[in-house]
């Protein structure tokens, strides 16, 4: 687990900082007391409670998480401070952020909240994309075949986007998937052009399939 610098600055009602008071960290969920360390990484566990310096900073480090911390000193009333420690600069999380199990594929797929990252359904959506070539027209405007996905399921969805025909026929004008033509093995596709004597043209085109 990181550690987070302790944030906190002891300052007198006149807004002056205070050197010598006493920091006491304790954890919000146990009331323990906290491990405080005087590097980020490395060493072992050292005073708690800490004393503030000239600045009246603490200059100690902790593991990330909720903590409290009571402020002593002389002349000033005590008082406590509640921080939540953040992730740092590794960019993990903690489990004490992310319980294990807190997340599931039925939240993501139901939860109001959740409207940006929400799934059709709550097992995981799977894609499948791959490149098809069809030739062989014979003055006809369109080309009509089925592709094997390999989803293992039903498409939900089915898009494409035709690459190019030959240099010397028209481009495409639609590349069409039929819902009605999904099973879990395969889908129905039909190519479109705009020239009703494409003889022998080659169609290149790209397909993504989600499921």
């Amino acid at each position: 687990m990181a550690r987070v610098h302790l944030p906190i600055t002891v300052l007198d009602p006149d807004g002056v900082p205070v050197n010598g008071a006493s920091v006491t960290v304790r954890r919000r969920s146990d009331n323990s007391l906290v491990n405080l360390y005087a590097a980020e990484t490395g060493g072992s566990a050292v005073a708690n409670p800490a004393s503030t310096d000239s600045t009246g900073r603490v200059d100690r480090w902790m593991e990330r998480q909720a903590v409290k911390m009571t402020v002593t000193a002389t002349g000033m009333t005590t008082y406590d401070e509640y921080w939540d420690g953040v992730p740092a600069g590794d960019g993990t999380i903690d489990t004490a952020y992310v319980a294990n199990s807190s997340i599931t594929k039925a939240k993501l797929a139901t939860d109001a909240l959740n409207g940006y990252l929400k799934l059709a359904v709550a097992a995981d959506l799977v894609a499948k994309f791959g490149h098809n070539t069809t030739g062989g027209w014979a003055g006809a405007n369109f080309n009509e075949g089925t592709i094997t996905h390999g989803l293992g399921r039903t498409p939900l969805y089915v898009i494409g986007a035709a690459e190019k025909i030959n240099t010397s026929t028209p481009g495409v004008s639609a590349v069409v998937f039929s819902p009605s033509t999904f099973t879990s093995t395969t889908f129905a596709f039909r190519v479109q052009t705009a020239d009703e004597a494409v003889t022998s043209a080659v169609c290149n085109f790209w397909w993504l399939a989600v499921g």
